[in-house]
Formats: structure tokens, sequence, C-alpha cells
């Protein structure tokens, strides 16, 4: 088995979460897998060339930052809703710098732990110089902006008892106050994933507006409306 044949093995064990009554949630994992797939192909569209071992550095980075959340849930510090639902804070970031350091030494050499543990904390501050770091933030903002978004949106939307309008609601006053564009500009570092947010807030408005038509019948009304000029009598 290779280093990072390992990782992704130890790590899915730790990412996912075993409930006591023997259900299996993976959607932090799922969450992990994405960052890790994100951030190699962001370092490749960045033109970056890291070695073997670089990227096997980067992937433990960018997989076990989530480590936090599955910790924290565990201990019973955080609820399922507070899983995912804002970026992670520098504590958590310890906290999975922490976990990575204890699931990894059979893997890593303690200077290559050492760095994975640097990614996942620089990887949450705006001035960092880290490149490796900054490709992690991009990953993670990114996975947060555009249709994926809608999965956290209903999440939380669910959570707290609320409909699918309260979800459009949401939107409509993200959309007023130009909430995307500015997010884009301002959590993203390099304008090549800047463009990959733009198309993919592109989907997500295409969406939403598929899913206002649906939520107050306008497709339907409108078919009803055309069919007036053509009455059908009932037998």
């Amino acid at each position: 088995m290779d280093v990072r044949e390992a990782v992704w093995q130890q790590a899915e064990s730790d990412l996912t979460i075993r409930t006591t009554d023997g259900r299996i949630e993976g959607f932090i994992w799922e969450h992990a897998q994405r960052i890790c797939v994100s951030s190699a192909a962001i370092a490749e569209l960045l033109g970056m060339q890291p070695s073997s071992a670089d990227r096997d550095v980067l992937a433990a980075a960018a997989l076990y930052q989530d480590a936090a959340w599955v910790v924290q849930f565990v201990e019973g510090s955080i609820c399922r809703a507070d899983i995912l639902a804002k970026p992670l804070s520098m504590v958590q970031r310890e906290i999975s710098a922490d976990k990575s350091a204890d699931a990894l030494r059979d893997i890593f050499a303690a200077k290559r732990l050492e760095s994975v543990g640097r990614i996942i904390r620089e990887a949450g501050g705006r001035k960092t110089t880290n490149m490796t770091a900054q490709v992690v933030a991009d990953a993670t903002s990114l996975d947060s902006i555009g249709p994926l978004a809608l999965f956290q949106m209903i999440h939380k939307q669910l959570e707290d008892g609320r409909a699918i309008r309260s979800i459009l609601e949401t939107w409509d006053r993200q959309q007023e106050y130009h909430f995307w564009p500015a997010r884009i500009k301002e959590s993203l570092r390099s304008e090549p994933v800047r463009r990959i947010a733009r198309q993919r807030l592109e989907a997500l408005s295409t969406f939403m507006n598929a899913l206002r038509i649906h939520t107050h019948a306008e497709d339907l009304t409108e078919a009803a409306a055309q069919s007036r000029s053509k009455p059908v009598p009932f037998d």
C-alpha cells in the first residue's frame, strides 16, 4: 500500500461518524474527499509541480482539516447542525492538526507530519505565504460556492424547522447585497479559481430560478392560463 492510499484509508476511518444505533454518516468524509480532489486540481491549475511526497502531504492536510468536526461531535461539544455550518475556527484547526499528528504518525516521518499540521493551521489565515495552505484554503472556499452550497443551506433550514421558501428568501437577500460576488473576491486568492467559482455561481443561479418557479407552481399556472383559450368540456 502506498502512502496516499494509506492516508486515504485512515482518513475514511477517522472522518466517518458511527452513531450509537449503528448508522454510518459519511457527509464529513464526503466533504473532505472533495477538498482533497479540488486541492490537487487547483495546484495543477496554478502550475504548481509538487513532488510525489509533497502531493501526499497536500492530500493529508486537505483531508484532515475536517477532523475537528468529528472530534467535537463525538465528544458532544457541537450538534449535527453545527457541522460544516461555518468556517473552521483556529481552535478547531488546532484540533484537526493534533488529530492528523496522532492518526498519521505511522505513515509519515516527523518532518512531513509537521508539514501536514502547519498546512491545516495556516489554511485558515488570509496572510499565510504557504502556497500549499493557500491551495487548501481556496479548495475549501470554492466548495461552499455554487450548487454545493445548496446542500448546507438546505441542511441548516431543515434543522431550524424552515421550509423551501425560506431558502429562496435567503437567496434573495444574498442577491440584494451582492453576497456571492463579494465572497468570491474576498475568499479566493487566484483569478483562475475565481473563474471556476463564477461558473459555479451561475449554475446555482439557474437552479434557484427553477426552484422558485416550481415552488410557486409558476410553470403549471402558466400552462393552465394558456389552456383557457382551448377549453375542454368535462364528460
